[in-house]
């Protein structure tokens, strides 16, 4: 077994993707046994099953990813609406934050990406921007949801599918209300500058 210094960027992206796809996946107590175990043969196995599992998020990711944007162009108002609220039974929950926070880069605005189960329970992943507090939001428009918990910049919700429409109405209000003069470019903050 090699041993050696491990970068931090070698931990943010080929490491930590990989551990996070357990829980996103299914049970994430592989990713505890993975690093806790003092059997390097479970170890060898279990990090090979933990590359399959990010492989297969990853492939999700984009499916959900494509479906969210046919959605997302057959639906949002992205004119005048200034949140992104999809919904769907075929979309895994394990990767829906992810797709949020794509379409919040892309678009500059919160969204809410909702996987709905068969038992017609809808579990969401909401990412928010600069100078909205998605928790407050969610505070303020909970009226429909069944739960929700996070912070300023994220949360998650559960909703029965049933109530959807009209909570999507009530926080299409309220963002239209606190955000009315929001600026769709995303600014970019400079650090520095690189002479040559």
């Amino acid at each position: 077994m090699k041993t050696g210094s491990l970068s931090v960027g070698q931990l943010v992206f080929n490491i930590t993707p990989k551990i996070n796809a357990a829980g996103r996946m299914g049970d994430g107590n592989r990713a505890v046994e993975l690093l806790t175990t003092q059997d390097s043969a479970r170890a060898i196995k279990l990090a090979k099953e933990l590359v399959c599992e990010n492989k297969r998020r990853r492939k999700i990711q984009e499916t959900v990813l494509d479906g969210a944007m046919r959605k997302m162009n057959a639906e949002v108002d992205i004119i005048n609406d200034k949140a992104i609220i999809l919904a769907d039974s075929g979309w895994h929950p394990g990767v829906v934050g992810i797709v949020a926070s794509k379409l919040k880069e892309e678009y500059n605005r919160p969204v809410i990406i909702i996987s709905i189960g068969k038992d017609g329970i809808g579990k969401g992943s909401a990412r928010s921007i600069e100078n909205f507090d998605m928790y407050d939001a969610l505070t303020n428009t909970n009226k429909f949801l069944k739960g929700y918990g996070g912070h300023p910049m994220a949360a998650g919700i559960t909703i029965k599918e049933e109530n959807l429409n009209n909570f999507r109405k009530i926080f299409l209000h309220y963002t239209g209300e606190k955000l009315r003069n929001l600026d769709p470019v995303k600014k970019i903050v400079l650090e520095g500058e690189i002479y040559l």
